[in-house]
């Protein structure tokens, strides 16, 4: 009797452990999910859900189980809350996609509470079969209630694999048009380079990491009069012309955009010595004659340009960055006035 009720003890613990595990592991798995999904909402959701999965363990009580499954509830709910205000701010596509994520991590939730509900009914079966006198009704009742831990073991560990699949199915979907959507907003529609948007952020990171970079400002001279003359969509085709040559001339790690109007900009990753040459061949290369449709046939026009460069220092900001390039160029508008 003393062996039997050892093997009872032991089979039962070893079952749990399965289960406590299992429940675990989806609970990390929301935690991460619901980061991803959306990390302005998914930081605190995810401390939250990791902090609950170290409530729980295999002495838990049923208590326990119950309590973290409603702070489970109440932390999803707060998240979907959450990331449903901040992605109310970007595209319809990408507001239905996060609400099917929610759906999935909710179904792991909810998964969960009703495991947790049948292995606490098993667990107080096991132990009216210890209270059993007939060794073969002992006997039935623990093949039968372990015949029903490892089926829920089984269905668990399935519906898991088969959630956090689908889970990470829709979260891969999410991430690559939420960076279509990003990559799209930080687009110049008329050139292709990045807008303003673009090179601010890149800055920003730039600045963050601590990195050696350097911003070009370039602004066309010779521009005004190609509207004046042939019209704004004959500037928009030099605008183009113009995007096309300057992006080669740097690497594709470099950040090459449009400032606003006939206003270009470089963010390149290279050392103070190195921006003389840079300027140089865009002197020499991109600087020149522009050819346009007229009504009359093609018609070259000449286009050049003034350039301001700075490199960045310890303490700049963005705003700081740019005026510098700004007075830069500037200064170098004046000067090739001023020259003979």
């Amino acid at each position: 009797m003393i062996s039997l009720k050892r093997y009872l003890d032991s089979s039962a613990e070893a079952l749990l452990h399965v289960a406590v595990e299992g429940y675990r592991s989806a609970l990390a798995a929301m935690a991460n999910g619901g980061a991803q999904v959306c990390p302005q909402a998914g930081t605190q959701f995810q401390r939250s859900l990791l902090h609950l999965k170290e409530l729980v363990s295999p002495t838990a009580s049923p208590q326990t189980l119950a309590e973290t499954s409603r702070r489970v509830e109440a932390e999803l709910d707060q998240w979907t809350r959450t990331a449903s205000d901040y992605l109310a701010r970007t595209t319809t596509e990408v507001r239905d996609l996060v609400k099917s994520v929610a759906e999935s991590v909710q179904s792991l939730a909810e998964r969960d509470q009703r495991y947790a509900g049948q292995f606490t009914e098993i667990s107080q079966k096991l132990q009216e079969v210890a209270e059993l006198d007939n060794l073969q009704a002992m006997r039935q009742s623990l093949s039968e209630s372990i015949r029903n831990v490892n089926a829920s073991v089984e269905r668990m560990v399935l519906e898991g694999q088969q959630s956090v699949a689908s889970l990470k199915s829709q979260l891969d979907a999410y991430q690559a048009r939420l960076a279509e959507t990003e990559r799209l907003a930080a687009r110049d529609p008329l050139t292709g380079l990045e807008n303003r948007l673009g090179i601010e952020h890149n800055i920003e990171l730039l600045l963050a990491r601590g990195q050696t970079f350097t911003v070009i400002l370039i602004d066309l001279n010779g521009f005004k009069p190609v509207n004046d003359k042939y019209g704004h969509i004959a500037g928009d085709h030099v605008l183009k012309q113009f995007a096309q040559e300057l992006r080669p001339l740097f690497r594709p790690t470099d950040a090459v955009g449009r400032w606003g109007g006939d206003e270009f900009i470089v963010v390149a990753g290279c050392e103070p010595n190195e921006i003389t040459p840079l300027v140089d061949r865009i002197r020499q290369w991109v600087f020149g004659d522009y050819s346009i449709d007229t009504p009359s046939g093609l018609a070259k026009v000449p286009i050049g340009g003034a350039i301001g460069t700075t490199a960045a220092r310890a303490g700049d900001t963005v705003e700081s960055l740019i005026a510098r390039a700004d007075a830069a160029m500037y200064a170098d508008k004046a000067a090739r006035r001023a020259a003979p």
